[in-house]
């Protein structure tokens, strides 16, 4: 990529793509082109495909998707799989047809089997079965990976995937309906606090292990592979090299980031869901990319976000 490629982040106000357009801008980069929902509704066709030929955008991070809690995955199906393939089939054929030089899609470790053999290799994808919950998001993720498969097998477009680990940063939802492990934990920890509660309950035994990258390594990994990556139709994991954390270690570093005095108390009555989800990055780390942010850094620089966002209300 040039300096004044011109570059669109689709999906530019969610986690990862909030961190790319920083990391973009803090390397220089100046043509990034940015549009809100409000602006360029990506499950439109119509609205995608003359947004594509007005722009002509060069390189496309494809971070836009539906995403949304159990509950809310739980109660809308149909929604998530039609936005999802929606958004996915617009902006992936409108590159094709303007001839973007590179496009990054951004999929996700959650479309592995539940009983994939860890740490998970790309050829797992479809070795297993997958939770009925998250099926319709799974579903559309694994037709936005193999769409840009079947693109560079046909046409030769260099079109690519991520599948990142769990990951948290600046613009993550502290809405206890749609926020991740993290944010939700935090969240409902620094209440507990405000409360003066003397034990903070956590579900499940605490034993399940985890794998976290803050978003700023992720958005570094991507802008590494759009600017030496050259293989089309390929995905790679994008994890932190096989670091894992219990549910209980990460219960103490958020409990000693924000001071909360109180004893952590662990309910095994509830469900600990998956005992463990991590990825095997080598293919990305044999690319010489590694992550940067130890994973109390990032909960700190969250903290931060969370403290932000309170003093705003």
């Amino acid at each position: 990529m040039r300096k004044d490629s011109k570059i669109f982040i689709a999906g530019h106000r969610g986690v990862a793509g909030q961190a790319i357009v920083s990391k973009l801008r803090e390397l220089g980069y100046s043509n990034l082109i940015l549009k809100s929902h409000l602006e360029l509704d990506l499950t439109d066709q119509k609205q995608t495909n003359g947004f594509f030929r007005a722009y002509r955008p060069e390189y496309v991070f494809l971070c836009a998707a539906r995403i949304g809690g159990i509950v809310d995955k739980a109660e809308h199906p149909a929604e998530f799989i039609m936005s999802n393939l929606q958004i996915e089939t617009n902006v992936i054929s409108a590159a094709h047809e303007c001839k973007v030089r590179k496009l990054l899609f951004m999929g996700s470790a959650y479309v592995y089997p539940v009983d994939a053999k860890q740490p998970i290799c790309e050829e797992s994808l479809f070795s297993g079965e997958h939770g009925k919950v998250d099926e319709p998001y799974i579903i559309a993720k694994i037709a936005g990976v193999k769409l840009c498969e079947y693109y560079y097998e046909q046409y030769h477009d260099i079109f690519f995937s991520v599948m990142p680990c769990a990951f948290f940063g600046p613009g993550d939802s502290f809405e206890l309906s749609k926020a991740t492990v993290v944010p939700s934990m935090m969240r409902r920890m620094y209440e507990a606090n405000m409360r003066g509660n003397e034990q903070f309950l956590v579900w499940g035994t605490g034993k399940p292990l985890r794998e976290f990258l803050y978003s700023r390594d992720i958005a570094d990994a991507c802008v590494f592979l759009m600017e030496v990556y050259e293989k089309g139709g390929e995905y790679l994991n994008l994890g932190n090299g096989g670091v894992e954390l219990s549910i209980e270690e990460i219960a103490q570093i958020i409990k000693k980031v924000i001071r909360y005095p109180g004893k952590l108390v662990f309910d095994p009555s509830k469900p600990d869901g998956t005992f463990r989800k991590t990825v095997d990055s080598s293919k990305l780390m044999r690319l010489g990319w590694r992550p940067k942010t130890p994973f109390e850094e990032g909960v700190r620089k969250l903290y931060d976000c969370f403290l932000d966002s309170k003093r705003e209300i």
